[in-house]
């Protein structure tokens, strides 16, 4: 191997080096990371639990509505069988 070959194997290892530290996630971003993701996680969690009990309310209003309108129709079925 040439000097010159040397010489262009240390510079490319040297740029590897600096380019490999530069990519590597240190201590710091890496807990800021993990603590986005655990809010997104808890930001979703929480859409889905608001989602859950908005279906459930809308679903309990439902039979309440249906109860209703059948009471109302027996209700109006007994007035007209006891006129007549």
């Amino acid at each position: 191997m040439t000097q010159r070959e040397e010489i262009k194997e240390l510079v490319k290892e040297a740029v590897n080096s600096v380019l490999d530290d530069r990519s590597r996630v240190d201590a710091v971003m890496h807990r800021e990371h993990h603590e986005a993701v655990q809010r997104w996680i808890e930001r979703e969690n929480e859409k889905a639990r608001i989602t859950a009990k908005v279906k459930a309310q809308i679903f309990g209003w439902g039979i309440i509505s249906i109860i209703s309108a059948v009471g109302w129709a027996v209700w109006n079925a007994v007035k007209f069988l006891v006129k007549e």
